[in-house]
C-alpha cells in the first residue's frame, strides 16, 4: 500500500473474512437453518463445506447489523414494556427415532408480562425487490421457526422481514403446525440416511432462485461425474460407480 493510500474495501474484506469461518459439521447434528432446504444443499454442507465470497459476506453482514439494531431496541424495552427479553436463546430438539439433534439460536425471545405466553421473533433481511413481493414467509424460514416453536412448546411466533433499503418491516405470524414438523423430520431423516450411507440425495429445491443462490450449484451440476462421489469421501469405503449413477438417474427422473 502506497504512502497515505488506505484501501477501505480491502480492510473491510479482511475484517469480514476474519469474522467468518467454515463451521465444522458432525454427522447426526443438524442446524435449524438447514430445515426445509434442498436435501442436496444440506448434504454438500457436510461433505464439501464452503465459505462465501467477500461480496456475499458483505450482504450477510448488512443483514446482521440490521438484526442487531432491532434486537438492541427490544432488549432496551426490558422492564419498561416487556417483563424479560432474550436477544439470543439457544435451543435443541432431539429426534426420538434416530437420535439426530437439531440445534439453533432464536433471534429474540420475549416474555411480555408475568404469566403471558412467550413470543419468538425471527429476523430476515432482504433487498427491496424481494421485500416488495413478500406476502408470506419463505418455506425454509417457516420450517426454521417451526423447530423453534416446537422446542419451546409455543403455539405461534413471528417472522420479521427487513427491507435493507428503507428498514421497513413485514411482521408475519406463523402458527405451529404438527404436520409441518412431521414433514421436516422426515426430510431431515432422509438427509441423515444418505449421509450415513454415502449416497448423494436428490435435489429438492422448491424454486430456481434456490439453485441460483446455492453455493454448491457447480458441484450439483457435476454430480453426474462418476468420480465425484468418491472424491467427496476420501476416507470412506469407495462407492461403486454404478450406484452413484443409479442415484443420479433416480434424482433426475
Amino acid at each position: 500500500m502506497a504512502e497515505n493510500e488506505i484501501d477501505l474495501n480491502a480492510l473491510l474484506d479482511a475484517q469480514i473474512n476474519s469474522e467468518e469461518s467454515v463451521r465444522k459439521r458432525e454427522l447426526g447434528h443438524f442446524w435449524a437453518t438447514d430445515m426445509g432446504k434442498c436435501k442436496r444443499q444440506v448434504y454438500y454442507s457436510f461433505t464439501n463445506p464452503k465459505t462465501f465470497p467477500p461480496s456475499k459476506k458483505r450482504i450477510f453482514r448488512t443483514g446482521i447489523i440490521m438484526h442487531d439494531y432491532i434486537q438492541k431496541l427490544l432488549k432496551g424495552l426490558e422492564g419498561a414494556v416487556f417483563k424479560e427479553v432474550w436477544s439470543e436463546k439457544y435451543i435443541s430438539v432431539t429426534d426420538t427415532e434416530t437420535d439426530l439433534i437439531i440445534t439453533g439460536k432464536i433471534d429474540t425471545f420475549i416474555m411480555p408480562s408475568e404469566g403471558a405466553v412467550p413470543v419468538i421473533f425471527e429476523f430476515k433481511s432482504e433487498n427491496e425487490r424481494s421485500f416488495a413481493k413478500r406476502d408470506e414467509p419463505a418455506f425454509h424460514h417457516k420450517c426454521q421457526l417451526t423447530i423453534y416453536l416446537r422446542s419451546q412448546r409455543l403455539p405461534f411466533g413471528y417472522m420479521v422481514y427487513i427491507n435493507k433499503t428503507t428498514m421497513e418491516l413485514h411482521q408475519m405470524k406463523v402458527l405451529y403446525s404438527e404436520s409441518l414438523f412431521t414433514s421436516i423430520m422426515r426430510h431431515t431423516r432422509d438427509i441423515y440416511w444418505h449421509l450415513k450411507n454415502s449416497k448423494l440425495p436428490q435435489k429438492t429445491a422448491r424454486a430456481s432462485w434456490e439453485c441460483n443462490y446455492c453455493p454448491y450449484q457447480e458441484d450439483c451440476k457435476r454430480s453426474d461425474n462418476p468420480a465425484l462421489h468418491n472424491r467427496l469421501f476420501p476416507n470412506r469405503v469407495k462407492v461403486d460407480v454404478s450406484e452413484v449413477n443409479k442415484e443420479e438417474v433416480n434424482a433426475n427422473g
